[in-house]
């Protein structure tokens, strides 16, 4: 049985592009009927997900703050240098790095570099027409209007990141304060 199909890669962002809006409105679930991989479902599940995520996160940073909330978030205000208000260097460097390579690699999409990197792939390079890249467009600020309008559900079950927090507290960020301690305590001597 084929796993694959190169033609199901090819064309999963046209479909996506058509079939968001429409989907959008609806409720329930979606079958696919035909004999290839299933690769146009799953694309298009993974494209509405990612959406609507980036879509949470923005209207997440974007929102009005509510009262309840200003003190605990003035408490972390201060954390990085004590009495300065201010984020150093050294914590910023991360996001420098991460925004270069978000650029290197958008670069790297964009035809003339898209279509050398996809030849290297062994790829026939994909060039979107005006109307497809507008419809992209549509579609990313149709979802994030139906984010902001209609929160992204929290299932119960995920409300507590399935207790990632906890157990990166317990095995990563209490054993690193507590060596950072002792570290300091012996440099003290």
């Amino acid at each position: 049985m084929k796993r694959e199909a190169p033609a199901a890669a090819r064309n999963l962002e046209p479909i996506v592009d058509v079939l968001v809006p429409l989907l959008a409105e609806l409720h329930g679930d979606v079958l696919e009927i035909g004999s290839g991989t299933g690769q146009h479902a799953v694309g298009l599940a993974a494209a509405a997900l990612s959406a609507a995520y980036a879509g949470k996160i923005l209207v997440i940073l974007w929102r009005q703050l509510p009262e309840r909330e200003h003190a605990q978030v003035e408490a972390h205000l201060d954390e990085e240098q004590r009495g300065t208000r201010h984020v150093g260097i050294l914590e910023q460097t991360p996001l420098v790095a991460l925004a270069l390579g978000a650029v290197v690699l958008g670069v790297l999409a964009l035809p003339p570099f898209g279509d050398t990197v996809a030849r290297a792939l062994g790829e026939e390079p994909l060039h979107p027409t005006p109307l497809e890249m507008a419809a992209s467009v549509v579609v990313a600020l149709g979802v994030l209007a139906l984010v902001w309008w209609r929160p992204v559900p929290e299932p119960g079950w995920a409300l507590a990141w399935l207790g990632l927090e906890r157990a990166t507290q317990a095995l990563v960020v209490r054993p690193t304060l507590a060596l950072a301690e002792a570290l300091a305590r012996f440099d003290d001597r």
